[in-house]
């Protein structure tokens, strides 16, 4: 039986070589389109835009092929691993929350891994400087005290990060699944459980609904209550798409 396997991957400045991200993804292609049209304000998406300002795109490197039940390991121990190797990564987490099972294979892998990786002393020595003269900023700190206060209410990293995840669906805009032939799927409370029930992207479900592509995941997707700047939900808007994407 064909064992099932995801990819971790680094997300590269083409500028200078240096990596600056490092995540898992099932279609890594698919991945990056989603980075690069991610409108949010993270140190990632900043470091993206500025790319994209400048006339660049990162790069994407596939690392390592891995069990799929495994990959919040690999993504802690890639993290952790450039890290050391003093690569500016803008991941915000350690990655790979909830990861708590670990297979004798894997165990095995990472500790050969780990005897062929050594690090002399003038790299522990420049790690520690560069410890020293980082400094966290306003908001950071912020979150920090209130990641802080959940942790020490009995709430696992898992659990604050899903606590996160509610709240953004509670508050966040409703959206509308249609088929091709312009009927109506189903009506999702978020962008982000959308993204969850097809197993993809929130940030193409938006660029849907906003008109920057025509269809996503063999659906068209509409706000239920589309702004002045947004596409309509209507038949009519979601047929157009259809038929704008065909000519392509």
């Amino acid at each position: 039986m064909k064992k099932e396997i995801t990819y971790i991957y680094a997300l590269i400045d083409p500028r200078n070589g240096q990596v600056r991200y490092i995540g898992k993804a099932n279609d890594p292609k698919q991945r990056k389109y989603c980075h690069i049209n991610e409108k949010t304000t993270t140190r990632k998406a900043n470091w993206i835009k500025n790319l994209k300002t400048n006339g660049y795109l990162p790069v994407l490197e596939i690392i390592d092929k891995v069990k799929k039940e495994e990959w919040q390991f690999w993504e802690m121990h890639y993290i952790s691993l450039y890290r050391s190797w003093n690569f500016d990564l803008t991941n915000h987490t350690l990655g790979g929350e909830g990861c708590n099972v670990i297979s004798e294979e894997t165990r095995e892998k990472m500790r050969l891994h780990g005897k062929q990786t050594k690090h002399s002393e003038e790299e522990k020595q420049k790690r520690r400087e560069r410890m020293l003269e980082f400094k966290h900023s306003v908001k950071s700190v912020k979150k920090m005290k209130q990641n802080r206060r959940l942790y020490l209410q009995g709430l696992s990293l898992q659990e604050i990060n899903t606590n996160r995840s509610r709240y953004a669906e509670k508050f966040g805009r409703q959206v509308v699944q249609y088929d091709l032939q312009g009927s109506k799927i189903r009506e999702m409370e978020s962008s982000r459980a959308a993204a969850r029930i097809v197993n993809g992207c929130d940030s193409l479900i938006r660029a849907c609904c906003v008109g920057k592509r025509f269809t996503g995941y063999k659906s068209v997707w509409r706000y239920i209550n589309p702004q002045n700047d947004e596409l309509p939900n209507t038949v009519e808007s979601v047929l157009n798409s259809v038929s704008l994407k065909e000519k392509i």
